[in-house]
Protein backbone atom coordinates (compact mmCIF):
# COMPACT_ATOMS: atom_id res chain seq x y z
CA UNK A 1 0.00 0.00 0.00
CA UNK A 2 1.37 3.27 -0.95
CA UNK A 3 2.00 6.54 1.19
CA UNK A 4 2.55 9.82 0.84
CA UNK A 5 4.73 11.92 2.37
CA UNK A 6 2.56 14.00 4.92
CA UNK A 7 0.57 11.29 5.55
CA UNK A 8 3.56 8.95 6.74
CA UNK A 9 4.79 11.73 8.96
CA UNK A 10 0.71 12.80 10.70
CA UNK A 11 1.25 8.85 10.79
CA UNK A 12 4.72 9.23 12.51
CA UNK A 13 3.84 12.23 15.28
CA UNK A 14 0.60 10.33 16.57
CA UNK A 15 2.52 6.89 17.16
CA UNK A 16 5.18 8.82 19.21
CA UNK A 17 2.56 11.16 21.04
CA UNK A 18 0.87 7.81 21.94
CA UNK A 19 4.63 6.18 23.34
CA UNK A 20 4.97 8.73 25.44
CA UNK A 21 1.49 8.63 26.99
CA UNK A 22 1.32 4.97 27.30
CA UNK A 23 3.41 4.58 30.29
CA UNK A 24 1.78 7.39 32.19
CA UNK A 25 -1.37 5.80 31.61
CA UNK A 26 -0.93 2.57 32.80
CA UNK A 27 1.29 3.47 35.46
CA UNK A 28 4.83 2.19 34.08
CA UNK A 29 8.06 3.80 35.14
CA UNK A 30 9.40 6.60 32.47
CA UNK A 31 12.75 7.65 31.90
CA UNK A 32 11.99 11.26 32.67
CA UNK A 33 10.74 10.60 36.28
CA UNK A 34 13.64 8.79 38.07
CA UNK A 35 12.71 7.11 41.25
CA UNK A 36 14.23 8.83 44.62
CA UNK A 37 16.11 5.76 44.90
CA UNK A 38 17.81 6.10 42.22
CA UNK A 39 19.08 9.57 42.59
CA UNK A 40 19.73 9.16 46.29
CA UNK A 41 22.36 6.55 44.44
CA UNK A 42 24.19 9.44 42.48
CA UNK A 43 25.21 11.31 45.45
CA UNK A 44 28.22 10.29 47.20
CA UNK A 45 28.09 7.14 49.82
CA UNK A 46 28.05 8.70 53.08
CA UNK A 47 24.91 11.14 51.77
CA UNK A 48 21.92 10.93 52.94
CA UNK A 49 18.80 13.36 53.82
CA UNK A 50 20.06 16.14 55.32
CA UNK A 51 22.77 16.80 52.98
CA UNK A 52 25.65 15.59 50.61
CA UNK A 53 29.62 14.68 50.30
CA UNK A 54 31.17 17.06 47.58
CA UNK A 55 34.55 18.30 46.42
CA UNK A 56 35.36 21.47 47.48
CA UNK A 57 37.27 23.80 45.65
CA UNK A 58 40.55 22.71 47.28
CA UNK A 59 39.80 19.34 45.72
CA UNK A 60 39.21 18.29 49.26
CA UNK A 61 36.30 15.93 50.56
CA UNK A 62 33.67 18.17 52.18
CA UNK A 63 29.70 17.89 53.44
CA UNK A 64 27.48 19.96 51.73
CA UNK A 65 24.56 20.26 54.96
CA UNK A 66 21.04 21.20 52.91
CA UNK A 67 18.65 20.98 55.82
CA UNK A 68 16.75 23.98 57.32
CA UNK A 69 17.36 22.27 61.25
CA UNK A 70 15.19 25.26 62.64
CA UNK A 71 12.29 24.64 60.83
CA UNK A 72 12.48 20.75 59.45
CA UNK A 73 10.95 18.60 61.93
CA UNK A 74 13.61 15.82 61.28
CA UNK A 75 16.38 17.35 62.31
CA UNK A 76 15.42 17.20 65.94
CA UNK A 77 17.23 14.74 68.53
CA UNK A 78 16.64 14.55 71.76
CA UNK A 79 19.96 15.15 73.59
CA UNK A 80 21.21 15.52 76.88
CA UNK A 81 20.96 19.43 78.09
CA UNK A 82 23.67 21.65 78.20
CA UNK A 83 25.62 19.20 75.38
CA UNK A 84 24.34 20.47 72.04
CA UNK A 85 21.23 21.74 70.99
CA UNK A 86 18.49 19.48 69.77
CA UNK A 87 18.84 20.42 65.81
CA UNK A 88 22.58 21.06 66.12
CA UNK A 89 24.18 18.06 64.14
CA UNK A 90 28.19 18.10 64.58
CA UNK A 91 31.21 16.05 62.47
CA UNK A 92 34.49 16.02 64.52
CA UNK A 93 37.46 16.35 62.46
CA UNK A 94 41.35 16.46 63.75
CA UNK A 95 44.38 14.40 64.33
CA UNK A 96 46.68 13.63 67.17
CA UNK A 97 47.22 17.79 67.78
CA UNK A 98 44.28 19.45 67.53
CA UNK A 99 40.28 18.28 67.37
CA UNK A 100 37.90 20.26 66.23
CA UNK A 101 34.02 19.61 65.74
CA UNK A 102 31.53 21.33 62.90
CA UNK A 103 28.50 22.68 63.51
CA UNK A 104 25.43 22.79 61.33
CA UNK A 105 24.95 26.52 62.50
CA UNK A 106 28.56 27.06 60.66
CA UNK A 107 30.91 27.51 63.50
CA UNK A 108 33.82 25.00 64.46
CA UNK A 109 34.90 24.28 67.98
CA UNK A 110 38.40 23.36 68.70
CA UNK A 111 38.36 21.40 71.37
CA UNK A 112 42.01 22.16 72.68
CA UNK A 113 41.74 26.15 72.16
CA UNK A 114 38.70 26.30 74.38
CA UNK A 115 36.39 28.14 72.02
CA UNK A 116 32.64 28.63 72.80
CA UNK A 117 30.40 31.04 70.70
CA UNK A 118 27.61 32.69 72.29
CA UNK A 119 25.09 35.35 71.02
CA UNK A 120 27.12 37.85 73.86
CA UNK A 121 30.77 36.68 71.77
CA UNK A 122 33.28 34.03 72.52
CA UNK A 123 34.61 32.56 75.55
CA UNK A 124 38.09 31.26 75.69
CA UNK A 125 39.33 28.88 77.71
CA UNK A 126 42.83 27.72 76.28
CA UNK A 127 44.45 24.49 77.39
CA UNK A 128 46.80 23.51 74.91
CA UNK A 129 50.24 22.19 76.63
CA UNK A 130 52.66 24.61 74.93
CA UNK A 131 54.42 27.72 76.10
CA UNK A 132 53.30 29.56 72.57
CA UNK A 133 51.37 28.76 70.02
CA UNK A 134 48.97 30.44 67.31
CA UNK A 135 45.80 29.42 65.99
CA UNK A 136 44.82 31.96 62.93
CA UNK A 137 41.32 31.91 60.82
CA UNK A 138 39.24 34.65 59.20
CA UNK A 139 36.70 34.56 62.08
CA UNK A 140 38.67 34.35 65.04
CA UNK A 141 43.04 34.14 65.92
CA UNK A 142 44.41 33.50 69.87
CA UNK A 143 48.12 33.88 69.89
CA UNK A 144 50.04 32.68 73.60
CA UNK A 145 53.75 33.73 73.72
CA UNK A 146 55.88 35.03 76.56
CA UNK A 147 54.22 38.28 76.80
CA UNK A 148 50.62 36.80 77.31
CA UNK A 149 47.68 36.09 75.35
CA UNK A 150 46.29 38.56 72.51
CA UNK A 151 43.77 37.93 69.92
CA UNK A 152 40.69 38.59 67.94
CA UNK A 153 37.47 38.12 66.41
CA UNK A 154 35.26 39.23 63.47
CA UNK A 155 32.18 38.05 62.63
CA UNK A 156 29.89 39.03 60.12
CA UNK A 157 27.92 41.49 61.64
CA UNK A 158 29.29 44.75 63.39
CA UNK A 159 28.15 45.15 67.25
CA UNK A 160 29.58 45.00 70.11
CA UNK A 161 31.07 41.61 71.76
CA UNK A 162 32.32 40.07 74.56
CA UNK A 163 35.29 38.30 74.90
CA UNK A 164 35.68 36.34 78.11
CA UNK A 165 38.81 34.78 78.49
CA UNK A 166 39.35 32.20 81.34
CA UNK A 167 42.84 31.52 82.87
CA UNK A 168 44.38 29.73 85.62
CA UNK A 169 45.32 31.52 89.13
CA UNK A 170 48.67 31.59 88.28
CA UNK A 171 48.32 33.20 84.89
CA UNK A 172 45.72 35.97 86.31
CA UNK A 173 48.68 36.78 88.70
CA UNK A 174 50.93 37.92 85.73
CA UNK A 175 48.43 39.74 84.34
CA UNK A 176 49.54 43.53 84.80
CA UNK A 177 47.95 45.06 81.21
CA UNK A 178 44.63 44.37 79.68
CA UNK A 179 44.02 46.15 75.59
CA UNK A 180 40.36 46.30 73.82
CA UNK A 181 40.74 47.50 69.58
CA UNK A 182 44.73 49.25 70.69
CA UNK A 183 43.26 50.94 74.29
CA UNK A 184 44.16 50.08 77.58
CA UNK A 185 40.94 49.25 79.61
CA UNK A 186 40.15 48.01 83.54
CA UNK A 187 38.98 44.86 83.88
CA UNK A 188 38.51 43.01 87.28
CA UNK A 189 38.72 39.23 86.68
CA UNK A 190 35.92 37.48 88.24
CA UNK A 191 36.05 33.67 89.14
CA UNK A 192 39.14 33.71 87.03
CA UNK A 193 37.28 34.65 83.98
CA UNK A 194 38.17 38.37 82.14
CA UNK A 195 35.47 39.67 80.15
CA UNK A 196 36.53 42.29 77.33
CA UNK A 197 33.61 44.26 75.83
CA UNK A 198 34.72 45.93 72.25
CA UNK A 199 33.21 46.91 68.72
CA UNK A 200 34.51 44.73 66.17
CA UNK A 201 33.24 42.60 62.80
CA UNK A 202 32.40 43.32 59.26
CA UNK A 203 35.96 42.97 58.41
CA UNK A 204 37.47 45.30 61.00
CA UNK A 205 38.18 42.85 63.98
CA UNK A 206 38.14 43.18 67.68
CA UNK A 207 41.28 42.83 68.98
CA UNK A 208 42.06 42.08 72.46
CA UNK A 209 45.54 41.08 74.30
CA UNK A 210 46.25 40.23 78.15
CA UNK A 211 49.55 41.12 79.29
CA UNK A 212 51.80 40.21 81.57
CA UNK A 213 54.21 41.76 83.66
Amino acid sequence: MSIDRRSFLENAAFALAATKMMPHDWGAPTHDAMPPAAADQKKAYGSGYFGEWIEDEFGLPAFHYTCDQINDPKAKTEVNPGLLAATEHVHQVGNDRLVAIASNYGYVRVRQMGVEFNQAGLILAPKVPLASFRFESPLLGIIKSARGYQGWYNPVAQGTYSIRLNLSPLEMKRVSRIEVNGKATNVRPAGGVLEMRGPGGDGTPLRWSVLGG
